[in-house]
């Protein structure tokens, strides 16, 4: 068939539209929202490995050509001392906001050892929707009690058309504190010092 309902002449894709009057489409490539970062604020334990410090939420619309994400710009801002982290992960959970050590995917291949701005490199294409992204430290056994880790999202890089990408938040207000282990006996109950045994 080489003329539509309308008398028109068919158009010429491969493989052709299937509809009475087809159409040479082009598709509508993705574009970027927004990217929204978040702080994790819970305490970090002396020597705890792939711990998360920034969540980091990139929305992306429309199913065509894909972006690529390939590096995050990174800083240690707030940190009290750079040398109490010995190695900084992202990680990928696509749709998932929830981190997961288990499941998760590393964006990227080596770890960075991060200290002021650094970059983490890696490839990944976005999906229409929401795309999860984390920051993690492993803080070393040798870190000082008390200090703080923190980390801002300065820039992301990404590949693509329309690739602007529009940054909300990339030092969100908040840091972690290094605690360390517990020690000894400690009484458990009203009026002491941990009033629950899952108390923070």
């Amino acid at each position: 068939v080489t003329d539509d309902i309308d008398g028109d002449i068919r158009a010429t894709n491969t493989p052709n539209d299937a509809g009475a009057d087809a159409g040479n489409f082009v598709g509508v490539n993705m574009v970027m929202d927004s990217t929204v970062v978040s702080q994790i604020t819970t305490s970090i334990v002396i020597g705890a490995k792939y711990q998360q410090i920034l969540g980091i939420k990139m929305y992306a619309r429309n199913a065509g050509t894909p972006l690529q994400i390939t590096s995050f710009l990174l800083n240690t801002a707030l940190t009290s001392n750079n040398l109490d982290i010995e190695f900084a992960r992202v990680y990928y959970t696509g749709a998932n906001a929830t981190y997961d050590t288990a499941s998760v995917g590393l964006f990227g291949t080596l770890p960075v050892i991060p200290n002021g701005a650094f970059s983490v490199t890696g490839a990944r294409n976005l999906v229409p929707g929401v795309n999860y992204f984390w920051l993690a430290y492993d803080v070393k056994n040798s870190a000082t009690q008390g200090n703080l880790v923190d980390a801002k999202v300065d820039d992301a890089i990404i590949v693509g058309a329309a690739s602007a990408n529009i940054l909300y938040g990339g030092d969100p207000v908040g840091t972690r504190t290094i605690k360390g282990p517990l020690n000894g006996n400690y009484n458990v109950g009203a009026g002491q010092t941990y009033t629950t045994l899952t108390s923070a």
